[in-house]
C-alpha cells in the first residue's frame, strides 16, 4: 500500500529543499536526489518510473511561444532557467520551441540558482553584454528585482495578456 503523504510535505521535498536546490545547481545527481527525496518521505523512489512524472508537470504557453520565432528575426534569444538535467531533458523533447534560444544557460551547469546575481553574470559576462542592453523576463518577482538591481531591464511575467502588452509597449512587438 502506497503512504500516505501531505501535500505540503511533498511539496516542500520536491520543490523547496536543500537536495532540490542541489540537483538545480549540478551538485547532486538526479538518481542522489531521488534517494534523498525517498529518505524525506520514508519510501523508495525509482528514478525510471519518477523522473518522467516529475518532468510532466511543465506546459506551454502558446501565445508567447508563437511569438518566439519573430523575436528571434529582431534578437537574439537567451534563456537562463534554473532547472536540472531531468526536466531540461524531459522540456527539450517536448517543446521544440527551445531552439529559437541561441543560448541556454541552465542552473545545473553554471552552479548558480537565479535570483543570485552570479546566475545573471555566468550569461552577462561570457557574451559580453551590458545589462543596460538586455530584457529579462520571468515569473518570479526577487529574479526580476535581482535583474533590475545589476541593471537589466526587466519584466515579471504574470499572464500571456500582460506579458504582450508590456512588449508592445517597449516597442519590441
Amino acid at each position: 500500500m502506497f503512504p500516505r503523504i501531505e501535500p505540503e510535505l511533498l511539496e516542500q521535498v520536491f520543490f523547496r529543499s536543500s537536495f532540490k536546490d542541489a540537483l538545480e545547481r549540478g551538485r547532486l545527481s538526479p538518481a542522489a536526489f531521488c534517494r534523498e527525496a525517498g529518505g524525506e518521505l520514508g519510501l523508495h523512489i525509482d528514478e525510471s518510473i519518477f523522473t518522467p512524472v516529475w518532468s510532466s508537470i511543465f506546459s506551454e504557453k502558446k501565445e508567447i511561444t508563437a511569438l518566439l520565432p519573430q523575436l528571434q528575426q529582431r534578437f537574439t534569444l537567451i534563456l537562463l532557467s534554473n532547472t536540472n538535467k531531468p526536466h531540461i531533458d524531459y522540456i527539450t523533447a517536448v517543446f521544440p520551441f527551445l531552439a529559437v534560444f541561441k543560448h541556454r544557460f541552465y542552473s545545473y551547469e553554471t552552479g548558480f540558482l537565479k535570483p543570485h546575481p552570479a546566475a545573471f553574470t555566468c550569461v552577462l559576462e561570457p557574451l559580453q553584454l551590458a545589462p543596460e542592453s538586455v530584457l529579462f523576463i520571468d515569473d518570479a518577482c526577487e529574479n526580476v528585482e535581482t535583474a533590475r538591481k545589476l541593471g537589466l531591464q526587466a519584466i515579471q511575467f504574470q499572464s500571456d495578456v500582460q506579458c504582450m502588452k508590456e512588449l508592445k509597449y517597449r516597442r519590441i512587438l
